[in-house]
């Protein structure tokens, strides 16, 4: 089976800020590295709970890993006051939904108990498109990285601590 090359990204309803904090932004990334895995019998909640020094254990390194288990393998991502981009590479395309999913529904139960809130996080479905060629993905990766520069809040992608590329 030969893998493909997605960018995912999803915005919130209405440009709500869905990422207040630091710990927002970190709570992200941690479903991210939870949910990357294939067999996961617990919920990021729990395992959180159980585990208090988890959301300081993880890095864009541990989400590179190439490691069977895993639904998704990292090449970059961009997180943003009001949306997120991802660009994955999978082997399996329901993996694909059920990663997404995973991620996104933990996230809004998170959010939501947080500020005592009810409904949708989400403008809908997480949105999910091929990249085909090289090109295609590098100018995509530059495109992600950038995202907090276009969007005026840091100088450098590099100032802009919720971006990686590998």
């Amino acid at each position: 089976m030969s893998s493909q090359i997605y960018h995912v990204f999803n915005k919130s309803i209405e440009h709500f800020k869905i990422f207040n904090d630091d710990y927002d932004y970190q709570r992200f990334l941690c479903s991210l590295f939870f949910y990357q895995v294939k067999h996961r019998e617990d919920k990021l909640s729990r395992y959180l709970r159980d585990n208090k020094q988890a959301m300081k254990s993880f890095s864009f390194d541990s989400l590179q890993q190439d490691n069977n288990e895993n639904l998704v393998r990292f090449i970059s991502y961009c997180l943003m006051p009001t949306h997120f981009h991802l660009i994955l590479e999978v082997d399996d395309k329901c993996a694909l939904s059920k990663f997404s999913n995973d991620v996104l529904n933990s996230y809004s139960r998170y959010f939501n108990t947080k500020h005592k809130r009810k409904g949708p996080l989400w403008v809908g479905r997480t949105k999910r498109v091929d990249v085909d060629t090289k090109d295609g993905m590098e100018r995509l990766i530059d495109y992600v990285y950038n995202n907090p520069v276009k969007a005026g809040l840091v100088q450098t992608p590099n100032d802009w601590p919720w971006t990686m590329r590998r």
